[in-house]
């Protein structure tokens, strides 16, 4: 079927039925301008391939709209802080999450420590 549908595509045999090329419309990829046949009743393509789109995203970073940007007071220390995606964060840090559940300070690799807040011996 689908063989049969994209043979006839390509050939310009799409009849009556198929309504030919009436209800296309073509834009351009953002990234490299290649035309882009958009089809009616389906969202706008803005770019040709995952790989433009996502050049032209990292291009265009200030475009990005970030609305997942949420702003607390640290349970442990008080301090303010943001945090991106993540609607329930108590802790600033790691480090304050340990001392706040487990009563110490959190002593990690580099301070001598087994990473867990006990002192290596």
């Amino acid at each position: 079927m689908n063989t049969v549908k994209s043979y006839c595509r390509r050939n310009n045999l799409q009849g009556v039925r198929g309504g030919g090329d009436s209800n296309e419309t073509h834009a351009f990829c953002k990234q490299c301008g290649a035309e882009l046949p958009q089809a009616s009743g389906q969202k706008e393509r803005k770019f040709c391939s995952d790989e433009c789109r996502m050049k032209w995203w990292n291009s265009h970073q200030e475009q990005v709209e970030r609305r997942a940007i949420y702003s607390f007071t640290c349970a442990n220390c008080g301090k303010p802080f943001t945090a991106y995606g993540n609607a329930h964060r108590k802790y600033c840090s790691h480090a304050c999450y340990i001392e706040d559940r487990f009563g110490h300070r959190c002593i990690n690799l580099a301070e001598g420590g087994d990473g867990y807040g006990q002192r290596a011996v």
